[in-house]
């Protein structure tokens, strides 16, 4: 059956979402959007959407942060105009809302008039046709609840299924949300204890000590004594105290730098360590301090220093830390989230690819590989983006072939082309060498998305790809012209920026995520190049880009060997995968190049089957219920020594760099992100059996 919400349509609402909480816009647009978004995906009339909290008595209730004004009478009105801003609070919960919250499940309604669970509405209220109660959790927090209502035709399962990734979003944004909120706090108390430092300062109020080496006597003032809660006369004047209060993981670091200094081998000392306040909490000291006196040998005599408690710089810190890896959590999730069922899809597409089809068979699956193609680059054109965020994407320069990108480039886009009947040519100067110096993935992913930005804004006529070559500089120059729409001469510029398009009309009619062009510029700025554009509305648009690549030397570049039937006959292949639809598009892909499969759905029973048995490789998804699969090799590997030179791949949707790394770790030979192909299958088994790392290999 069709499903109720599109992905690219949830795709898009999840990435303005997250857009929105980047940019750091206030709470009312954020929550705003989400509740304006679900209401539109779902095709609901009103809602709201709250967080959880609990009273003194451990009771649940919902503070929204955003909802629906369905005032029916001045009263209602009036309340509605001062309370909701806010944030109204339920706490009845002999409701449906309450229903939820209680049993934090989804409860649906489609009846509330009859419904028991249902408290009544009062008079006046507007009609209550059906109703949704969507709770959401943040790992195994119970975070809030999305309540929507009057639905055409009700709610059911299906719907509550097709609306999970959007509640794993508003969970997440939720939890950083919340982050935020804290790290704000953090912030206007760090500025309150810097103004009481200056304070401090200028009454000479700073924690002081005095150390005499000689007699190895120490001075304290009272302000040292106040800061770890003490009165002066509470404490012992001594070396002995002053380090008995110190934290003892810092005590060596601490004694090492201050030698250091004393020795005279640094020009002052400082060093940040805990010490134990007197109500048993640990502070963070910033000690600096320089020797103000030395002997006629040049032995120190005498170091004087200050002691700042920066306990608050520290927090906000680990808030700041926090709340990033937040934010890497939900990217991490929503590529999971995405790319799991896409790898279901694509796998399919490439199965049906190898049978037997009809022509009008043959355009509709090239219809969902291009579609499928298209949201795939959505998703890893917001990690990228994130990456570029983060300082993580690197550019590579190695030689690659300029007629292979081109061709990729047609070979994605004719269909579309033909369908739209606009006409599409590349056209590659002469003065193009065959292979160039540069990152062939980066060029192919602004190449991408311009040649999709130019198809998706031209109705009628042409799109052109021309690709010069500037031998002096040694550049890649491209220019990509189309006759559609055009843009604004005023608004050429914020087309460049995250997230953003001339204006929503836009957005509305031709759809995209905001993503493309901004990606571009940048991955083009980090290649030392440039873009711009030149545009007339209702005329068209020439986007050119200068992109340096030297000329390589070789002369040719290493073709793949082409796949062969039934290639890896004999080959006992394990495949870890808890999701059914993957099971079932590993099994087979694997099968038709001669593989035997066997197909294990979690960890627990991956590491029981190989305390019995072994196989040549596994395939292992690390996303498993349970056990996942990092720690399903660690435990495959340490059973005994027939498994431990054990061939194993690992298999994600989750494509951050973070995964990989967890991958080697853990002793995997190697990584496959989702969604994959037969080709790549293919290349990964010739890579095992080329290092001879199939079990029983001679």
């Amino acid at each position: 059956p069709m499903a109720y919400i599109e992905s690219e349509r949830m795709l898009e609402a999840i990435t303005k979402a997250l857009s929105l909480y980047i940019e750091n816009h206030s709470t009312k647009e954020v929550f705003g959007h989400l509740l304006d978004s679900i209401l539109d995906l779902s095709g609901s009339e009103y809602g709201f959407i709250g967080q959880t909290f609990y009273d003194d008595k451990g009771k649940p209730y919902l503070k929204t942060h955003a909802i629906t004004d369905i005032s029916w009478d001045s009263e209602t009105r009036s309340f509605f105009k001062e309370n909701a801003p806010a944030g109204l609070e339920f706490r009845n919960l002999e409701t449906l809302f309450g229903a939820a919250l209680k049993s934090e499940t989804p409860v649906i309604s489609n009846s509330p008039g009859i419904d028991p669970r249902a408290g009544g509405l009062p008079p006046g209220h507007p009609d209550l046709n059906s109703f949704l109660g969507l709770p959401f959790f943040h790992g195994n927090r119970f975070s809030g609840i999305i309540g929507i209502a009057n639905r055409v035709g009700g709610y059911n399962e299906k719907i509550v299924m097709e609306l999970r990734p959007y509640l794993t979003a508003c969970a997440q944004i939720v939890s950083s949300w919340e982050d935020y909120c804290g790290r704000k706090k953090a912030r206007i108390e760090l500025a309150n204890e810097k103004t009481r430092i200056d304070l401090v300062i200028d009454g000479t109020r700073l924690g002081f000590w005095d150390w005499d080496l000689i007699n190895n006597k120490i001075v304290f003032n009272e302000m040292w004594a106040e800061m770890l809660g003490y009165k002066i006369e509470e404490i012992d004047l001594s070396i002995k105290f002053w380090r008995d209060q110190i934290h003892r993981d810092d005590i060596e670091k601490l004694e090492l730098e201050l030698n250091e200094h004393i020795n005279g081998r640094t020009e002052y000392y400082e060093n940040t360590h805990r010490m134990k306040h007197k109500n048993g909490e640990w502070l963070y000291i910033l000690d600096k301090g320089k020797v103000v006196e030395r002997d006629d040998y040049g032995n120190a005599v005498r170091i004087m220093g200050t002691h700042t408690n920066i306990t608050n710089e520290k927090k906000s810190e680990k808030l700041a830390i926090k709340s990033s890896k937040a934010k890497t959590e939900f990217l991490s999730n929503m590529s999971h989230e995405i790319r799991t069922p896409l790898n279901g899809v694509i796998g399919n597409i490439q199965l049906l690819e190898e049978t037997k089809t009809t022509d009008e068979q043959e355009a509709l699956i090239q219809n969902l590989r291009h579609s499928s193609s298209l949201l795939l680059n959505i998703v890893d054109d917001i990690l990228d983006v994130n990456k570029i965020g983060m300082g993580k994407l690197k550019i590579e320069t190695i030689s690659f072939s300029v007629e292979d990108i081109v061709r990729t480039i047609k070979s994605n886009f004719s269909s579309c082309f033909k369908t739209k009947k606009v006409n599409f040519e590349i056209i590659m100067h002469k003065s193009v060498p065959r292979f160039l110096l540069g990152d062939p993935k980066r060029l192919g992913q602004v190449l991408m998305n311009l040649v999709g930005n130019a198809l998706k804004f031209t109705e009628e006529g042409s799109v052109e790809v021309y690709l010069d070559y500037d031998s002096l500089n040694s550049n890649l120059l491209i220019s990509i012209s189309d006759t559609g729409i055009g843009i604004e001469k005023n608004k050429i510029q914020r087309i460049f920026e995250y997230f953003t398009q001339e204006d929503e009309s836009i957005t509305r009619k031709f759809g995209g995520s905001g993503l493309g062009l901004s990606l571009c510029r940048k991955l083009v700025e980090m290649m030392g190049g440039d873009i711009s554009v030149e545009s007339q509305t209702e005329i068209g648009s020439c986007f050119k880009a200068r992109i340096p690549m030297g000329r390589s030397q070789c002369q040719s570049i290493k073709e793949v060997k082409p796949e062969v039937t039934r290639y890896f006959e004999g080959i006992k292949v394990v495949v870890v995968e808890d999701n059914i639809v993957n099971q079932i598009v590993a099994r087979k892909m694997l099968e038709n190049i001669g593989c035997s499969v066997i197909v294990i759905g979690n960890g627990e029973k991956a590491i029981e089957y190989f305390r019995n048995y072994t196989a040549d490789v596994v395939f292992m998804d690390l996303h498993m219920p349970g056990i996942d699969g990092v720690e399903t090799t660690k435990g495959i590997l340490s059973l005994k020594e027939s498994t431990q030179a054990l061939p194993i791949v690992g298999l994600s949707a989750d494509v951050l760099s973070e995964s990989r790394e967890a991958c080697f770790k853990a002793g995997m030979v190697d990584f496959l992100s989702k969604p994959f192909c037969k080709k790549s299958l293919v290349k990964i088994l010739n890579k095992i059996s080329q290092k001879r790392l199939f079990v029983g290999t001679d």
